[in-house]
């Protein structure tokens, strides 16, 4: 008799921890993936081959009014063995400002969009 009482629960149990799992519809679920473009920033830092993005955003602060939407490593380069980053702010005016930054030293390379 007592074994007949644990049933429901035991077939209960594994749907309720599955629920408690499921995101909910609508809610936002991120799974992290790093890409390769990652690894070879964190290789490049790592190594002291660059400089970290905090360093590399600092030095272009002091040039670049704006608010900061992110940052990219250029591929093209990034095949030729160098490290540039590619960042990019919003302006005050809403234009979108691209800056490549030297990864190894700071130097800005080049600016678009001003």
């Amino acid at each position: 008799m007592k074994n007949r009482r644990l049933l429901p629960f035991c077939m209960i149990a594994p749907a309720m921890c599955l629920a408690a799992f499921t995101p909910l519809p609508g809610t936002y679920s991120r799974v992290m993936v790093r890409t390769a473009e990652q690894d070879a920033a964190y290789r490049g830092v790592s190594s002291g081959q660059m400089l970290s993005l905090d360093q590399v955003r600092a030095i272009v602060a002091r040039k670049i009014k704006g608010e900061y939407m992110g940052v990219e490593i250029d591929d093209g380069a990034l095949q030729e063995g160098a490290y540039v980053y590619r960042l990019t702010y919003r302006r005050p005016n809403g234009a979108i400002v691209r800056v490549d930054v030297d990864a190894q030293n700071g130097r800005i390379l080049g600016i678009h969009g001003r």
